[in-house]
């Protein structure tokens, strides 16, 4: 009996022309029972507060789909579907609106625009979700309303990125590398290699600290002696590398490889040979600067100079074949570092791409022609009986001779036929 007075006093207070009615808007739902029970949507009262509602006061939050007369107040509540529960539910949980709004205003977004799923808000522009929160008297900000529309756009992953390039790849890459190289002028070649030669220095000088200031252990484990000497070698190279100086053992290989993927290229062998002579002279003259500078500031005592000299000794007085075969040996695994610290992508990879190859070929004995640049001058300043001429003819042309092949052969032709020539014989 309560409830149907309280319905009469609604009827009486329509007749009454004084008083304000109610504003509300009613739809057809396809989520009622009947598809012609109106529903209301969160909305604005003017008036009335016998039915409850002050001037200008919303609606209470939706928790479901009302269904009765707005006039009385009366409502009977279904649960609201999942997918705008979820809508709702994402909207607050980013703090976009405030809790008590979120329904009312994940309804009004299904109503007008068919945002059924969070999914959906990404096909909405920010002007109708302005819009549709006017609806239910709430004020949204533009910038508010951006930040819906991205709510359920996919964040970008982290990029995962190889940290070595596939051989292929970095085999492709040394033809450019040269091309480019090549355009430089003679003066920057040679500035580039002069400094290539003090930087393969400074390694040549960690050598014979630790090498020859350990002569205890040359005797008790020599093995051991010589891997100590040649796991300091490789900051020689790792120093030209870094700095993007050159040695005339890198350039024949890069220098090279332009004959092979530009062969129709005229400037071809001018470029090489410019490469390789101005390299050449570079490195020799950064090389003797470095070993006339290490021998009066650093190597000054035994038993350093007693071991400079022995070694200068001894690279000058190995038959020229053996001392060919060793070089290349040597520049196989020196360009074999150099290839493969192009294909690294952080430091941590290129340095250990140095280390491996260089190390192995400094303990080994190999012959590598700016090595020797550095350590038969510094033997020779430091007590060495090897001339000029033992130098240049008895070490430094067959080891330079052997360092060519040793390069063109192992990472120029051979790579350029795994990697470079495909669908051809």
């Amino acid at each position: 009996s309560s409830v149907l007075k309280h319905c009469a006093r609604g009827v009486a207070a329509r007749a009454l022309p004084a008083v304000p009615r109610i504003v509300a808007t009613t739809r057809s739902s396809p989520h009622l029972h009947s598809a012609s029970t109106p529903v209301t949507v969160g909305m604005s009262f003017t008036t009335d507060s016998r039915c409850g509602y002050s001037r200008r006061t919303r609606e209470p939050p939706l928790r479901g789909l009302r269904t009765g007369s707005a006039r009385c107040g009366s409502v009977d509540e279904e649960p609201l579907p999942a997918s705008t529960r979820a809508v709702a539910t994402a909207l607050i949980s980013d703090n976009l609106v405030p809790s008590a709004d979120g329904t009312a205003l994940a309804q009004s977004l299904s109503d007008k625009y068919g945002v059924l799923e969070p999914g959906d808000l990404a096909h909405v522009t920010p002007e109708e979700i302005i819009d549709a929160a006017r609806d239910v008297n709430l004020s949204l900000s533009t910038v508010a309303a951006r930040k819906m529309v991205q709510l359920t756009q996919p964040v970008p992953g982290p990029v995962v990125v190889s940290a070595m390039a596939d051989p292929a790849t970095a085999a492709a890459a040394l033809s450019p590398a040269a091309l480019t190289r090549a355009e430089r002028t003679n003066g920057r070649i040679m500035v580039s290699s002069i400094l290539g030669g003090a930087y393969l220095g400074f390694g040549g000088s960690m050598m014979i600290m630790v090498a020859g200031g350990t002569p205890l252990l040359a005797e008790v484990a020599p093995g051991l002696h010589s891997l100590a000497g040649a796991a300091v070698f490789p900051i020689g190279l790792a120093l030209i590398t870094f700095s993007g100086t050159e040695m005339i053992t890198g350039n024949f290989c890069t220098s090279f490889m332009p004959l092979l993927t530009h062969p129709d290229r005229k400037e071809n062998v001018k470029d090489l040979t410019k490469s390789w002579s101005i390299s050449t002279a570079g490195n020799l003259v950064g090389s003797v600067a470095m070993a006339t500078a290490a021998s009066s500031l650093l190597f000054t005592t035994d038993p350093c100079i007693t071991f400079a000299a022995a070694l200068a000794l001894k690279k000058v007085t190995l038959p020229t074949s053996v001392l060919f075969f060793k070089a290349v040996g040597a520049n196989w695994l020196v360009n074999l570092a150099l290839t493969t610290v192009a294909s690294a992508r952080t430091v941590g990879g290129k340095a250990v791409a140095i280390w491996l190859p260089i190390t192995t070929f400094a303990a080994l004995g190999l012959e590598h022609a700016v090595a020797n640049m550095f350590l038969i001058p510094l033997g020779m300043l430091c007590g060495a009986d090897v001339s000029v001429s033992q130098f240049l003819f008895g070490n430094l042309v067959p080891v330079l001779a052997g360092n060519g092949v040793g390069a063109i052969a192992f990472t120029c032709l051979a790579p350029f036929y795994m990697h470079l020539t495909k669908g051809k014989p």
